[in-house]
């Protein structure tokens, strides 16, 4: 576990990196031991906000789903099945009945970052805009009870690009973090994984399977700008 020695004043409002305070988490028992302290254990979704872009959504580049950055708009049948997920470089809030908040990165490599009321609401993109609403992209979630955590450990190091923070990992550590699941009351599980500098998060049911949505109500969470 590392620390980047942030302190929570963020410029403009707006979201850096090297000034979250969080403590950095590279093993798994260091996530279990997390989520006890931050006592997730019972608390239930109210809202669920993206800090920044999702380069992927329900698989799907923006660009295809907006008609953005001169590109035509994919001409989908509005039913069309598609995969609550989206790929991430920024912390995913998630604000619960009581008021307290939950934010969690894990774009890099054996590195989940998760804290509790440390970034403002309201905080801005530091990247690239937030182009969609996370509380319309996993509404199932909502109402749901946090029940449990699950830490998908490999044996192998990871070669993978660590990302915009940086972060160097022990070659001599007993596992390294694959994949982390929030299980929810509902018989579903928020899943988080890394693939180089990008986070992808997804709604799976118990068996891993994606949970699904149309392509209708995937264009609907869009935030366009």
């Amino acid at each position: 576990m590392v620390n980047l020695g942030g302190d929570n004043i963020f410029e403009n409002n707006e979201f850096r990196c090297y000034r979250w305070a969080v403590d950095i988490l590279q093993a798994p028992q260091e996530v279990y031991e997390a989520f006890s302290k931050l006592g997730l254990l019972g608390k239930k979704i109210a809202s669920i906000k993206s800090v920044g872009h999702g380069y992927s959504i329900g698989d799907y580049s923006y660009g295809d789903l907006s008609g953005c950055y001169d590109e035509e708009p994919l001409d989908e049948d509005e039913n069309t099945p598609c995969p609550m997920a989206v790929e991430i470089d920024e912390p995913m809030i998630i604000v619960f009945e009581d008021g307290e908040r939950f934010e969690i990165d894990y774009s890099e490599a054996s590195s989940v970052m998760m804290a509790k009321n440390t970034l403002p609401i309201d905080i801005k993109a530091g990247i690239n805009f937030r182009n969609f609403d996370a509380s319309k992209l996993f509404s199932p979630c909502i109402g749901q009870t946090i029940i449990g955590i699950k830490v998908t450990p490999s044996e192998y190091y990871p070669y993978d690009f660590t990302g915009s923070y940086g972060m160097a990992i022990d070659y001599n550590q007993e596992a390294y973090i694959k994949k982390m699941d929030i299980y929810l009351d509902g018989n579903m599980k928020l899943s988080f994984s890394s693939w180089y500098d990008y986070g992808y998060m997804c709604l799976t049911d118990m068996d891993d399977n994606k949970l699904q949505t149309t392509f209708g109500e995937l264009k609907a969470a869009l935030i366009l700008e």
